[in-house]
């Protein structure tokens, strides 16, 4: 009468039942998050902090402080180095937010890797060693607006640890670039709960780009512009994007519940009246 009235009233139709040593294949789904399916885009605190007005390239390189910033404008620098004409040495830094929280906490991360839509790129010194822009991570106080102070939180100021890099003249203007992240790189990348490195959101990835003289700091000996000038997007909305990809692991405890259906990794389950 009892199981009668589960039944009923509740859909619970307790069976006897037994199911011997069948095994759980455990088969990782990858998502991707970003790409052509779904991007992420780089957050309203996008933009770039700069310093453009010293004769001398230790001020404008060491500075802890910048001399502009912007990340409300739609065409901002992607990151600079400049020897202009009278001598004066200028550098641009990127700060490119990303809101990762989406990923579950027990996500496996196995690759990334972020674009960015040029609209110039200009190299006019011959220094191929110095010619590369390069991803950082970095530590601004909020990762939602930038002030100058922040212009000395793209990554160390001299050899910051680079999480991915691109000869200059492998980019190509007005189209998509695609940097790989490194494994080193790979553990910026915040998931749902973890403490973000710029600001106080959890779940926020924070990356930067720098270019070669600026990361090495090797002063440009020719005057013009010596690495790269660009846009991290355009008005057609070619905004930087992360594509990531991950798994979540099955779980390992024997018993647990998928998509209604009850798996077990090893023994036996009775379910008896």
């Amino acid at each position: 009468m009892i199981s009668f009235l589960l039944c009923f009233l509740f859909h619970y139709c307790p069976v006897t039942a037994s199911v011997h040593n069948q095994p759980v294949i455990n088969q990782p789904q990858e998502v991707m998050l970003g790409g052509s399916g779904d991007p992420i885009f780089s957050g309203a605190g996008d933009g770039y902090v700069g310093y453009n007005t010293s004769l001398v390239w230790a001020t404008t390189h060491d500075a802890s402080v910048g001399l502009l910033a912007d990340y409300t404008s739609i065409n901002t620098f992607s990151a600079a180095t400049e020897s202009l004409t009278g001598n004066i040495f200028s550098i641009y830094r990127t700060f490119l937010p990303f809101d990762t929280s989406a990923i579950p906490a027990e996500a496996v991360i196995t690759s990334a890797t972020l674009s960015i839509y040029p609209t110039s790129v200009s190299i006019i010194e011959n220094d191929l060693g110095e010619n590369y822009l390069g991803v950082v991570q970095t530590t601004q106080a909020n990762s939602t607006i930038l002030s100058n102070t922040d212009y000395n939180e793209c990554g160390a100021t001299t050899t910051p640890t680079l999480g991915a890099t691109m000869n200059l003249v492998d980019m190509t203007a007005n189209a998509y670039n695609i940097f790989t992240l490194n494994s080193t790189g790979l553990t910026w990348i915040k998931k749902n709960g973890e403490t973000s490195s710029c600001g106080t959101t959890a779940g926020v990835t924070c990356l930067g780009l720098r270019t070669g003289h600026d990361i090495d700091n090797v002063t440009p000996t020719q005057f013009g512009t010596q690495t790269i000038i660009s846009t991290l997007e355009d008005t057609s909305g070619n905004y930087p994007y992360l594509t990531i990809t991950y798994y979540v692991p099955e779980p390992t405890g024997k018993l647990h519940i998928k998509s209604n259906t009850i798996q077990i990794k090893s023994g036996v389950l009775q379910i008896k009246n």
